[in-house]
């Protein structure tokens, strides 16, 4: 497990190298830019998975470009908070956002007003990773497969929780999709920080994380997996049943041919208000 964390870092780090040439172009055509240090908002808590990807960015950033990258944490309404504070700040390019698909792509479909535009207020930098989610569960769960979940969840409906970063987030929206397909109802516990550690500590049974995120803790015993979005079973998790898991007996198969090969990702992108010298 050690030597799929490190592959993992390695393949963040290669997309940092992409990254760093987009930049570097940026700061040779505007010799202006960076002037001071950079600001990376994170609108996550500390340890979650787009802030181990920052943090491992901005040591490389500012290596490369000869200015401090640095990390701030700002969480709190799902990332609505620190994307609002990127959104309005001032228009030098020095405040970036590392951003995921729950606040860019599923945000403006939730919330009737946000106070941000995803696309009249913020420019893509560079799509740092994409990696698959899995579903987690405590230790001591008693459902250890995917069947069994879903046949205790049909027998009593929204008898069993599941934790998420937050209302409309990315571990909200997917497990609800895949109640629906499954024919199913879970209860949403909703939270600001702290999930993982209740699911861990056994006061919440399930979650749904990034992999880069539950890796340590499923190799910890903390948590083990019940399932992943990929279509098929990947190889840092090869005993967790993939995004096929709909189509196994005895629950009926309940997703075309097309939607099982989608792979649902959890992404993250650098993105600067639309000042950034391009």
């Amino acid at each position: 497990m050690l030597s799929m964390l490190r592959t993992t870092k390695r393949c963040i780090l290669n997309c940092a190298l992409v990254l760093l040439t987009s930049l570097v172009g940026i700061a040779s055509a505007q010799t202006s830019w960076p002037t001071r240090p950079v600001k990376i908002v994170v609108p996550f808590p500390s340890g979650t998975s787009p802030d181990i990807v920052a943090r491992l960015l901005s040591q490389k950033l500012s290596e490369r470009l000869g200015q401090q990258f640095v990390v701030e944490n700002r969480a709190g309404a799902g990332g609505i908070l620190g994307t609002e504070l990127v959104a309005k700040s001032a228009p030098d390019g020095h405040t970036v956002l590392m951003t995921v698909n729950s606040i860019m792509a599923m945000n403006p479909f939730i919330y009737k007003k946000l106070p941000y535009d995803p696309v009249k207020d913020f420019q893509s930098v560079s799509t740092v990773s994409a990696v698959s989610y899995v579903l987690i569960a405590n230790k001591n769960f008693k459902h250890k497969t995917l069947v069994d979940l879903f046949s205790a969840a049909k027998a009593n409906p929204k008898s069993i929780n599941y934790a998420s970063m937050g209302q409309g987030g990315a571990g909200h929206v997917v497990v609800e999709l895949m109640s629906s397909q499954a024919n199913i109802e879970l209860m949403h516990i909703p939270y600001k920080a702290g999930a993982l550690v209740d699911v861990i500590s056994g006061q919440v049974p399930l979650i749904l994380q990034p992999t880069t995120t539950a890796l340590e803790q499923i190799k910890n015993g903390n948590v083990f997996g019940l399932g992943v979005t990929h279509p098929k079973r990947i190889a840092s998790l090869p005993d967790v049943v993939g995004k096929d898991w709909l189509c196994q007996p005895p629950l009926p198969c309940q997703l075309s041919s097309n939607s099982k090969r989608r792979f649902l990702s959890s992404w993250r992108c650098l993105m600067s208000w639309l000042s950034l010298p391009v």
